[in-house]
């Protein structure tokens, strides 16, 4: 089930004004795009019931008070379908420069890598982070639970506790959690803390040299900004926690193994 597969490129083309302009109504995105308005209205009604878009406030219209005009932006999965479209990549600098917030340690912090020249490389990660979280999400479930407001999410959970679906209440839970925690997974799948190559073998090491030194160089311009520096000391703090718990299975692990030998060689 594919939700990020939106129905056309003027579907795309509405995700990437709102990318670009954060918010926007029905009228501006048709004087703006030349599109149609019925055609602006269709889209906006089918990228509202995919969960890609939501609706932000309404406010009496400029010309006539008495029509109220409503506000769209993209929701968690409306950002899915555009990051795999050139044009949104050709506007990354506008877009991230008008959407801080969303990831306040990658955009937020845009003018600071163009300034020690790594932008191109943090373009280059953030299109790989995205595409993996693409690949790796049941967009069209999470873009239901997120359609939920948060306080109806808060009661359906103090339900969930009680309910006897244990099951089905856990992979609500789940996916509630998923689509929280998704930009903080793009964040840090674009600095690479985590990455399989801070672990090399010793028949990678060679092989693996010029990666490693490429990625201590990038650290090292990390560490000139604060937030970024105190970001990358938790993830490698966070980091070390999951390989010690997985070190400790490992071991838990061989000892039932052994004792199936011992059992078995009785």
């Amino acid at each position: 089930m594919e939700i990020y597969a939106v129905k056309s490129n003027t579907d795309r083309e509405f995700l990437l004004y709102l990318a670009r302009n954060v918010e926007s109504n029905k009228y501006d995105i048709h004087k703006k795009s030349g599109k149609s308005y019925s055609n602006v209205y269709n889209s906006i009604k089918y990228l509202l019931e995919k969960g890609l878009i939501e609706k932000t406030r309404s406010e009496p219209g400029k010309k006539n008070r008495n029509m109220k005009v409503d506000y769209y932006r993209l929701t968690d999965a409306g950002w899915m379908p555009i990051s795999g479209y050139k044009p949104f990549w050709q506007h990354i600098d506008e877009i991230a420069e008008r959407n801080e917030s969303k990831l306040p340690l990658i955009f937020g912090k845009w003018d600071f890598f163009r300034k020690n020249a790594v932008l191109d490389e943090i373009t280059a990660k953030l299109q790989t982070a995205f595409y993996v979280v693409w690949r790796r999400y049941d967009w069209e479930t999470l873009a239901l639970v997120k359609k939920i407001s948060n306080e109806a999410i808060k009661v359906r959970i103090e339900r969930i506790k009680e309910s006897k679906d244990k099951e089905g209440s856990q992979k609500f839970l789940e996916r509630h959690d998923r689509l929280t925690n998704v930009w903080r997974e793009i964040t840090d799948l674009t600095f690479g803390v985590e990455a399989s190559y801070l672990w090399p073998t010793e028949y990678r090491e060679d092989a693996l040299h010029e990666g490693i030194k490429q990625f201590q160089d990038f650290l090292e311009v990390l560490s000139h900004d604060v937030d970024l520096q105190s970001y990358i000391e938790k993830t490698f703090e966070r980091s070390v926690e999951t390989q010690r718990k997985y070190y400790e299975n490992l071991l838990t692990w061989k000892k039932w193994h052994n004792n199936l030998k011992v059992l078995r060689d009785a």
